[in-house]
């Protein structure tokens, strides 16, 4: 049966995607579905955090194929200076460069993403949940989010940057107000996310002088006495601001996507229990197409974007130099010209060419696989050890225009 599409009673006027309320309503999905039927491409204005001076707005592109070609062509579309809507003042990362500078950066951080380096790590993921899961099997209830799900993602990168246990609450902490500034549980002030970005980033100072004055088998070690070529040619350690940057990339994105993405999938095994039965039937067969149909129907990176670099014409719409352009991966994930009836979950999808790591190009998500494995294994382990686990109310959802975060979602299950 082909699952319907969802609806909106919004007209097109009425349509805010610059405003993060837009994102707490139910019909966000309908909003999206309408805008790729009557406006593929529109121009939006921005609802501008109290803190930052008014932004010039924003086009939006909301097509699969659309987001393919922005994201691809970096020399028209730059990720500088920022890939969210808003330009907020914290210092810039990888993510925010482009060739060559950012291919040389890259390499660094990629020693940490081989294949080699996720077939270690999937043993210990494995151990680290069944920790998780086992410390609250007894209670008979807990929030989802709180408890379990942002625990392994967050467990995972420490270990693999070489944060201590007794240094994860904090870390955790910091990263949720960097992501979420509008959002009043986790920051709820631009200069709320401004200090998180300096707390990470002294930290990451302070493990970076740690592991280059005594290096051990991290990705920490490895980036921060690791050599690059500059500009002028010449080698030389990294720059401890820039290797604070990375880490900081590196801690927001283990605590925030994979989060959202195990979150997502209780509530959305719990929508579609079909799925969550053909799942448990074969959890290594099915691990990765459950992992990306997640990524998919859930889209936790709800947007990026680009800034044009000269007068450019897509989709038959003229782009200006210096224009904002706002790729929507949340519509681009359930576009029916990619995606065979996209409203339908499938845990068994295959091709699934979803934009959740990108839509291509230089900027293709590094952790792609680590996050695969982690929602695998974290589902896999919750519900063979908690096989009766249920949803017991609706997901708080954060208020943010980039993410489509899930703060607490209540759960309960028989003890044991």
């Amino acid at each position: 049966m082909t699952a319907l599409i969802p609806t909106t009673d919004l007209a097109l006027d009425e349509i805010a995607l610059g405003n993060p309320d837009t994102f707490l309503r139910d019909d966000v999905d309908g909003i999206f579905a309408k805008l790729r039927a009557e406006r593929p491409v529109g121009f939006d204005a921005e609802q501008t955090p109290p803190g930052l001076p008014p932004g010039p707005g924003f086009w939006s592109f909301v097509r699969h194929g659309d987001m393919f070609g922005i994201s691809r062509d970096y020399e028209a579309f730059t990720s500088v200076p920022a890939v969210g809507i808003f330009d907020y003042p914290v210092r810039t990362s990888i993510i925010n460069m482009d060739p060559p500078v950012h291919t040389r950066y890259r390499l660094l951080v990629n020693r940490g993403f081989t294949p080699r380096m996720i077939g270690r790590l999937e043993e210990s993921i494995g151990a680290q949940a069944r920790r998780i899961v086992e410390d609250v099997a007894e209670r008979g209830e807990a929030d989802l989010v709180t408890d379990i799900a942002a625990k392994l993602p967050g467990q995972v990168i420490a270990t693999m940057l070489g944060v201590p246990d007794e240094d994860q609450d904090m870390v955790q902490r910091h990263t949720n107000a960097f992501i979420a500034p509008s959002d009043p549980e986790y920051a709820g002030t631009v200069e709320d996310m401004v200090a998180a970005s300096d707390a990470i980033e002294d930290y990451a100072k302070h493990l970076g002088r740690a592991k280059r004055d005594h290096p051990t088998d991290d990705v920490t070690s490895a980036i921060v006495n690791a050599e690059v070529t500059g500009a002028d040619g010449n080698r030389a350690t990294i720059d401890m601001d820039e290797f604070a940057e990375f880490v900081k990339l590196l801690l927001v994105g283990g605590n925030e996507t994979t989060r959202n993405a195990i979150t997502h999938g209780v509530r959305l095994f719990s929508e579609f229990p079909d799925q969550k039965a053909r799942f448990l039937a074969d959890p290594q067969g099915l691990a990765v197409t459950t992992a990306d149909e997640i990524l998919r129907y859930a889209t936790p990176v709800t947007l990026m974007r680009r800034t044009a670099t000269r007068d450019v014409e897509v989709a038959g719409t003229p782009i200006a130099a210096g224009d904002k352009v706002v790729m929507w991966y949340r519509s681009g994930n359930f576009d029916d010209a990619v995606f065979d009836d996209p409203y339908r979950f499938d845990v068994g999808r295959d091709p699934n060419p979803h934009l959740t790591f990108g839509a291509g190009g230089p900027h293709y998500c590094l952790g792609a696989s680590l996050a695969r494995v982690e929602i695998g294994v974290m589902l896999a382990t919750l519900y063979q050890r908690l096989p009766d686990l249920e949803v017991t109310g609706p997901p708080v959802r954060m208020r943010a225009v980039s993410s489509h975060g899930v703060k607490h979602l209540p759960v309960r299950w028989t003890p044991a």
